[in-house]
């Protein structure tokens, strides 16, 4: 049998299986089907050498490990992007790191290590949003909400390059653009 090529990014409180009807392979979330190639994202908070412990955190992994004890035939790849900011080199390292974060997590709760590649892509790719989103931040910057919050709303097909990024003249406008921009993929490459 061929390896199967899957895209799948988890979100909160979503259940997966894989599935097969009539040789056309798909995801099934609760009582949602999905293509192959269907495109979320998880996002993980990272501190600088670990992953952050919140409630939401763990929400999301452990619903990637469930996924991953009930498909032991599946392999996947780690994936982490930064934002626009930074060397390029840093950054690669910088994403590279927080996959291997990701994987030793992975790892430490029972997941075998020859079923993750953990791959770091820095700023190499860019975001293209597959759905119009909803940003709030707060004055300060950041993606918490201690403060008055801004929001913000960024349409389907957006590319989140550096150069649109940098047109926008709205300081936290930009902030919520690069918040889009970090993120960890979970890419199914073989069952």
């Amino acid at each position: 049998m061929k390896p199967l090529r899957y895209i799948l990014f988890l979100s909160l409180l979503q259940s997966a299986s894989i599935a097969n009807a009539q040789d056309n392979s798909f995801f099934k979330w609760n009582d949602t089907f999905f293509k192959i190639g269907s495109i979320k994202i998880m996002n993980i908070n990272y501190g600088d050498h670990f992953l952050t412990h919140d409630s939401i955190n763990l929400l999301k992994l452990d619903t990637l490990i469930k996924f991953l004890i009930k498909n032991p035939m599946l392999k996947i790849e780690v994936g982490y992007h930064t934002d626009q900011r930074g060397g390029e080199e840093y950054l690669l390292k910088l994403s590279q790191h927080r996959t291997e974060i990701l994987k030793r997590y992975l790892t430490d709760n029972g997941i075998k290590e020859d079923r993750i590649i953990a791959k770091g892509y820095g700023k190499s790719i860019p975001r293209t949003l597959e759905e119009d989103q909803k940003i709030t931040i707060t004055a300060d910057g950041t993606t918490l909400y201690n403060g008055p919050p801004k929001t913000f709303y960024f349409k389907k097909g957006t590319c989140l390059t550096k150069e649109f990024i940098s047109e926008i003249t709205d300081k936290d406008e930009q902030e919520a653009a690069h918040s889009l921009s970090r993120r960890t993929e979970i890419k199914i490459i073989a069952h």
